[in-house]
């Protein structure tokens, strides 16, 4: 086999090892995204300034929040009731 054919089946491998790697990762970053996250039927709630709510000891009463979803969003305000009656 010349040194040329050599040469470019190795870069043939390669390319291909690449494409498949950038597959991957592609498909793992879509996977991981919020709104991949919410097409499984999750919500998103965030503060009026946009940052997440991560517990309900960071929201006041009568707070108001936008809860997302996949295709679309509500705007609720938040009761003080704990709901766990």
């Amino acid at each position: 086999m010349k040194v040329w054919q050599r040469a470019r089946m190795s870069l043939d491998t390669s390319l291909v090892r690449g494409r498949d790697d950038v597959a991957h990762t592609r498909a793992r970053l879509l996977a991981l995204s919020p709104a991949s996250t919410l097409r499984r039927g999750y919500a998103i709630v965030q503060h009026s300034n946009d940052g997440v709510v991560r517990s309900a000891a960071e929201v006041d009463p009568g707070e108001m929040l936008t809860v997302r979803f996949a295709a679309d969003q509500l705007t609720v305000r938040a009761s003080n009731d704990a709901g766990d009656g």
